[in-house]
Order: C-alpha cells, then structure tokens, then sequence
C-alpha cells in the first residue's frame, strides 16, 4: 500500500540546500537577501544535478568552516569523494580457453612430478 519512496533528484538536492542553511543559518541564506530563493534553489539543482546521493553526502560531511559554500564549491567538495577502493584494484585477466587448458596440462605435470619424487626410493648416504 505504502511504497518506500526514494527522494527525487530534485528533493535531495532541497534537503542539501536545507542543511546547508541549518549549518550555517544567516551567513549562508543572507547571500541571497532579496533574491528569490526559489530562483536560487533551482541554480543550486542546476549546479549539483550530474552528482550521486553518495557524492552529495560526502560534501555535507566535509563542509568548510567559516564560510559556507555556493553551489560551485559545493559541487567541488563533493567531486572529491574518493573511489571506492573496488575501482582501484587492477582488473583480472581473462584466460582464453588455450591458456587455461595449457593451465591445466602444468599443473598436470607438476602434480606428476612430484609424486615420482615422494615415491622414489631416497638413497641413503653413508657417513665415514
């Protein structure tokens, strides 16, 4: 009956923008004394619109102190989330089918080789 909605794009970026302003609260809103919030708003999910929910949770928790921020340093604080250490590993080579059966057949071998050496009679040497 109830779906688990998640915040449109748009909405997220109000909640941004309502977090901003309890942070800083005059100092960040008087900016705009005079001008329609509305129109600022809109700047503001204009600037921050190509972000991730991720990205714009990193820029609220790494917030400058003093000033608070406009759209576009904004945008800059959260284009500096790192990447997940996943993106980062190198990626894992693929094995056509040749190199895994010539793979195999070594590994074959090797197991080969040593069982003759576990089975071979150890000569025994003779201290004078």
């Amino acid at each position: 009956m109830f779906a688990n909605k998640q915040p449109s794009r748009s909405q997220s970026i109000e909640r941004v923008f309502n977090r901003i302003a309890l942070r800083y609260g005059h100092y960040f809103l008087g900016r705009w004394d005079g001008i329609d919030l509305a129109s600022v708003l809109e700047d503001w999910r204009q600037q921050l619109a190509g972000l991730s929910d991720e990205q714009l949770q990193y820029g609220l928790m790494h917030l400058p102190p003093g000033n608070p921020p406009d759209a576009g340093l904004f945008e800059q604080i959260c284009r500096q989330m790192p990447q997940p250490a996943r993106d980062l590993a190198p990626a894992e080579e693929v094995l056509s089918l040749e190199q895994l059966a010539r793979n195999k057949q070594k590994a074959q071998e090797a197991v080969a080789y040593a069982r003759q050496l576990l089975t071979k009679p150890r000569s025994r040497e003779r201290r004078s």
